[in-house]
């Protein structure tokens, strides 16, 4: 065969077994339209958020004593109500500050409630008396838990040890009136009495602490006198032998400040500042008039210290913050402490109110750890 043959012969061929190996259904036919490709439907997509639901934010203010905490955490209880009356309810754990909550348009009514600190809160609103946008406050108030026994520990030989205890007595109005003293000595296995503080008032002031030692003698004292605000301006504290006198300044602003001014009876003197932001003191510095100086920066918590609803004022003013301190950093020049804590872990009450810490203390040169404290505070 000539090879022209054979090539029509071999297209032949493989035409007729491509032909027949087609469908009927697969060939147009006249009249017939051709089939749709298969398209994938399109997702519908999610509705705006903002056409179904609206923003408020909620905060959580309590007042304990005269002290505003206003940057506290909380649980929130979410109630709302649909056009049928159908109840929807979820618990929602809010952070310290301002809160965004998202609310649902199609709700017709919806209920707030707080709970923190013992402290309940509720406010229901309609959806035509919610204002978009808006801050709404609550929380409440109540007086302030008086401490009525601490207790310190010194964790030695694989347990805790006693090692002081203090009690506090309150008058009628609620004002400290005594502070009475214990600590472990050598020559006594049991916490024995080594100072009385006893609290004098004029017009509603504190105007002394008189400090008596174990046999009932004065010993020392620190006085008060106070500016046209009623905040202390002038302290004086007298006893073994040394005097000091301070002069209090106090700065507003974005970051309140405290600043003392010291002199002693040796001639020397020291300034002494204190920053706070939010009711706390965030930073010290002190600066003496022989080139020393101690600086520091402090973090705390969210719940209540219960020395600053006391009264107890001291010569440094230390108990001013209304949070509990739970780190710092320091610095000195010209001398420095032997331990410093470094760990402050401590359980709380349904309250807010500390009642336990223990504190890690380390070595300030070589960072070592050292020992720890237990202190366990009864209300």
């Amino acid at each position: 065969m000539r090879p022209l043959q054979t090539k029509l012969l071999v297209s032949l061929t493989l035409f007729t077994m491509l032909f027949t190996a087609c469908k009927k259904d697969d060939i147009p036919q006249p009249g017939k339209p051709l089939p749709s490709p298969v398209v994938n439907p399109v997702p519908v997509p999610n509705p705006n958020p903002s056409e179904t639901s609206f923003t408020i934010k909620l905060k959580t203010v309590i007042t304990i004593g005269s002290i505003v905490y206003d940057s506290i955490p909380a649980v929130l209880t979410l109630s709302s109500w649909d056009s049928s009356g159908t109840e929807h309810k979820k618990v929602l754990n809010m952070n310290a500050g301002a809160n965004s909550i998202s609310l649902l348009k199609k709700h017709v009514k919806f209920s707030f409630r707080v709970n923190q600190w013992s402290l309940s809160d509720e406010l229901t609103l309609t959806k035509d008396e919610i204002k978009e946008g808006e801050t709404y406050v609550l929380g409440g108030a109540k007086a302030a838990k008086r401490l009525i026994k601490e207790e310190e520990y010194l964790f030695a030989a694989g347990a805790y040890q006693p090692s002081s205890k203090s009690f506090y007595t309150y008058n009628a109005d609620g004002s400290l009136q005594q502070i009475d003293f214990y600590q472990k000595k050598p020559q006594s296995q049991e916490l024995k009495k080594y100072n009385v503080d006893k609290f004098i008032y004029t017009a509603g002031k504190l105007d002394k602490i008189q400090r008596y030692d174990d046999k009932g003698a004065a010993v020392s004292y620190t006085g008060f006198s106070y500016n046209a605000a009623n905040k202390i301006e002038n302290m004086e504290q007298k006893g073994y032998g040394q005097e000091t006198y301070a002069y209090v300044e106090y700065n507003g602003g974005m970051q309140p400040s405290i600043n003392i001014d010291y002199l002693y009876n040796n001639g020397q003197a020291m300034s002494y500042t204190m920053n706070f932001v939010g009711g706390n003191k965030v930073k010290e510095t002190a600066m003496s008039s022989t080139g020393g100086s101690e600086g520091g920066t402090f973090g705390y918590d969210l719940n209540i210290n219960p020395y600053v609803h006391m009264n107890w004022p001291d010569i440094f003013l230390s108990k001013s913050s209304k949070n509990n301190m739970i780190s710092q950093q320091k610095g000195y020049a010209g001398g420095f402490p032997v331990a410093e804590p470094y760990k402050f872990e401590y359980t709380y009450d349904a309250d807010g109110y500390p009642v336990e810490l223990v504190k890690s203390y380390k070595s300030y040169t070589t960072g070592e750890h050292l020992y720890k404290t237990k202190t366990v505070y009864t209300y």
